[in-house]
């Protein structure tokens, strides 16, 4: 039971991470899944390159801000101050967000046509 102001706890199921606000968290969860928790949270592709192939429980705690569109900020005046996403990766996990150039898969649709009236 969360006390008055506070949010309730962030249920997940074991190997998933979940969102809300400022939390990301998960129990047993895998690289990729935090990769892919990333990408929708940073709406941009996050690439894995730590080798890291055991399970972890996940506690991240940051303050939304222009990286992390899926999530609005907190209102200006609202006293809450805490650090980035990317802070937050490399405080509190010992990982590191690095913007890079590179490929990426995309499916381009070249012609659509409308169903068949049968």
């Amino acid at each position: 039971m969360a006390a008055p102001g506070e949010l309730p706890p962030l249920k997940t199921r074991c190997g998933s991470a979940g969102v809300r606000l400022g939390r990301m968290q998960g129990g047993k969860i895998a690289m990729p899944e935090l990769v892919r928790a990333l990408s929708m949270v940073l709406c941009r592709s996050v690439i894995d390159k730590t080798g890291f192939t055991e399970l972890f429980d996940l506690q991240l705690h940051f303050v939304p801000d222009e990286f992390t569109p899926s999530i609005p900020p907190p209102p200006p005046d609202s006293g809450i101050s805490d650090v980035s996403i990317a802070q937050a990766l490399q405080q509190q996990l010992g990982l590191r967000l690095e913007s890079t150039k590179g490929p990426v898969k995309v499916i381009v649709v070249d012609h659509a046509e409308p169903p068949s009236g049968n």
